[in-house]
């Protein structure tokens, strides 16, 4: 086969030459429509990463017109086709391509938890000269539930260089490794990185709090230990907030001092990078002793993990 190979290639070459030195050189253009039929197959070595804690929703939009995709411009002295019928379409054949490279990498694939791989086909192509060349260009984004960029839009390229080649079969095959060539590129370790369950909020800055504890935020136990003087007064209390992405609350009741417990936040929209616009404010109130309210910056209560304070009561004379 690699024989044949060099002998088609040798073939193409004096054909050149021989045409070149009798004039302008002439492409034979006939009126057959090639079709060629893009199947997807995963790479032999697949990268596979573990502990990934949400699903992955990926989506592709394109750059490129609806024309053909193969160019023969510099392809002289041989027969080539005068049109192709590529299927699928480009776009639907990188959209199987990267959920079955994703699905084979260990990501779990799925339109609702909240992040997106939001890929753009830049280019698709495949130039025929003395050799086959095939380029493909993805640019590609993570996007938080909001549409938060948590990974800036990065190039990913991918190419494939073999012999001149007009066979169906074999330039599907040409195509499929370029795009897994393309694949490779991307930086499924950093993708990865922010679809696990960190044990520091920090480390995961845009991941919004939506009640089903699989945030960091949600896993962090927060100390409280709320004193007063004298004891036994009833303590409140409710959310405060100065980003639209956290709601206000009413008070709600939770002890009486020494009131001490461990609980974990489940504050809907909340967020590492919001947690600084929200506050929580206690009230102790005690029959016969005047009310007292205080806040406590989340983002502070996060970090030290604990709320505490004493009220020291005043007499409503």
């Amino acid at each position: 086969m690699r024989a044949f190979q060099y002998l088609v290639l040798g073939a193409a070459v004096i054909s050149m030459f021989v045409i070149e030195s009798c004039g302008t050189p002439k492409q034979i253009v006939t009126d057959e429509t090639q079709r060629i039929v893009l199947q997807y197959s995963q790479p032999k070595k697949m990268p596979h990463y573990s502990g990934i804690s949400y699903g992955l929703d990926i989506r592709i939009k394109s750059d490129l017109p609806d024309t053909p995709i193969i160019d023969n411009s510099e392809v002289y002295g041989f027969p080539v086709p005068g049109s192709y019928d590529i299927i699928p379409s480009p776009v639907d054949y990188v959209l199987t391509g990267l959920r079955s490279f994703a699905s084979g990498a260990g990501f779990r694939i799925a339109s609702s938890d909240g992040y997106r791989l939001s890929v753009r086909l830049k280019e698709f192509s495949i130039k025929n000269s003395i050799r086959t060349i095939g380029n493909i260009v993805l640019e590609y984004e993570l996007l938080n539930s909001d549409g938060t960029p948590i990974l800036s839009s990065t190039i990913a390229t991918g190419t494939h260089n073999v012999g001149l080649i007009f066979n169906a079969e074999r330039m599907s095959k040409v195509i499929n490794s370029t795009l897994n060539n393309a694949f490779e590129q991307i930086n499924w370790q950093a993708i990865a990185d922010q679809l696990k369950v960190h044990d520091r909020p920090a480390a995961e800055r845009q991941k919004q709090v939506k009640g089903d504890g699989d945030t960091a935020l949600e896993q962090t136990v927060i100390r409280w230990y709320i004193v007063s003087s004298p004891a036994g007064a009833d303590v409140s209390w409710r959310v405060v907030s100065s980003t639209p992405d956290v709601k206000n609350t009413n008070a709600s009741y939770v002890g009486t001092t020494p009131y001490e417990t461990t609980e974990t936040f489940d504050i809907r929209g909340l967020k590492f990078d919001n947690s600084g616009n929200v506050q929580i404010e206690v009230t102790c109130e005690k029959p016969g002793y005047l009310p007292q309210k205080r806040r406590f910056n989340l983002r502070q209560a996060i970090e030290q993990r604990e709320i505490s304070t004493k009220f020291n009561l005043v007499k409503d004379e």
